[in-house]
């Protein structure tokens, strides 16, 4: 078998996408995200949301294959929302082979050998419910926030305030003016989850989440 540097096997992979009916402009080599570079990345032509991954190796041995999942692994791990996840090797044909890590990555049970060699899936399977499925992940992030935000509000801050007025009872702490500002500035914040908008003065509290339920 002929040896090519990896840069020549991402080139292969990428006219093998574009053979099988990938557009070229959806092809990304080299993509960051979060501090990582994926070695090709197949974007969805709409929304511009990765929806596959792509790490080329040039042997498919065990340790390679194994690699090759683990980095496919932490990729994943940075997007917070689910993708095809695939490698592609130099098989001993010539050809590019292609390992579907993407059911491993979820299941560490499944063994390499149910990964490939396999066919890759046309582009417009990938692309089915990708923008719903990026849409639901990002809104499990966003409760996930706000799930914080509530814990920051209704445990924090409660003691912060209780703290507060026994160091004023002790003398320890007296409560000045500015120290009673910002004692209302955390009492609001305590009841802006209750809200759609607090206003005191000019000052408005908004609170966008109670909007969109309205």
């Amino acid at each position: 078998m002929t040896q090519i540097t990896e840069s020549e096997l991402q080139r292969l992979v990428i006219e093998e996408l574009k053979r099988i009916g990938y557009p070229s402009e959806t092809i990304v080599p080299e993509w960051k995200n979060k501090n990582t570079h994926i070695d090709l990345v197949v974007m969805d032509r709409d929304t511009q949301i990765p929806l596959m991954l792509i790490e080329c190796k040039m042997v498919p041995n065990s340790h390679s294959v194994e690699a090759a999942a683990n980095q496919l692994r932490r990729y994943m791990d940075t997007l917070d929302y689910p993708v095809r996840a695939y490698a592609a090797f130099h098989g001993t044909n010539g050809k590019v082979e292609f390992y579907d890590f993407t059911k491993k990555i979820n299941n560490n049970d499944i063994p390499i050998a149910a990964c490939g060699p396999t066919n890759l899936p046309p582009y417009e399977e990938i692309r089915t419910g990708a923008e719903s499925k990026y849409i639901n992940a990002q809104k499990k992030r966003k409760r996930r926030y706000i799930n914080g935000l509530k814990i920051f509000c209704w445990g924090i801050i409660p003691t912060l305030i209780v703290t507060l007025f026994i160091l004023d009872a002790f003398s320890l702490y007296p409560l000045t003016t500015e120290r009673l500002i910002l004692l209302g500035i955390l009492i609001l914040s305590l009841l802006l989850p209750f809200f759609g908008e607090i206003k005191v003065g000019e000052v408005t509290l908004s609170n966008k989440k109670k909007d969109e339920e309205k």
